[in-house]
């Protein structure tokens, strides 16, 4: 059991801008441009990962390189679990696979693919698993984000996709 873990931000919970900046109408995102610079959300650590500064959730920034095997390729949602939970990187063992908003969290909405923070993360432009299983309609499924359309889908458990682990937020909170 993991436990409870709280991990504050170092600044309070800021959302990137979209990166709209024409105005069509007065009270549109261009209009006032809210959220985060991006220049400033994601900070490298020196250890092979990222932090955003925005959730205070911590990344690896290579997760095929980094943590290296089982994270070069892609497997089943089970083996996704449990090679992020068997985890120890950077000094730390409390990796856990990352839930279906917090791995959304990292698309940059941009119209090409990848469709990721690319300054910080080298990830492959397809699925990646979230432990969010699709309860309503389907027990057997479970989200994963497509940084290859900035999209979040169920997938069958049993399919294969990438993995990437995260760690910090606010857990069994």
């Amino acid at each position: 059991m993991m436990g409870n873990r709280i991990v504050i931000p170092t600044r309070p919970l800021v959302l990137p801008k979209t990166g709209q900046t024409t105005s069509y109408d007065t009270g549109d995102d261009g209009h006032y441009e809210a959220g985060s610079p991006m220049t400033t959300r994601f900070q490298a650590t020196g250890d092979g990962t990222v932090l955003d500064r925005a959730t205070g959730l911590e990344w690896p920034a290579e997760p095929a390189a980094s943590p290296g095997a089982p994270f070069n390729g892609t497997m089943t949602w089970a083996a996704a679990l449990a090679a992020c939970e068997a985890l120890s990187y950077a000094g730390r063992s409390d990796w856990r696979l990352p839930n279906r908003y917090e791995l959304a969290s990292l698309i940059n909405g941009e119209s090409a693919a990848p469709m990721i923070y690319s300054g910080f993360f080298t990830l492959y432009s397809t699925y990646y698993w979230t432990s969010s299983t699709e309860g309503l309609v389907d027990t057997a499924a479970t989200y994963a984000v497509g940084f290859n359309i900035g999209a979040v889908y169920p997938f069958a458990k049993s399919g294969s996709r990438y993995a990437i682990p995260v760690r910090g937020g606010i857990v069994n909170g």
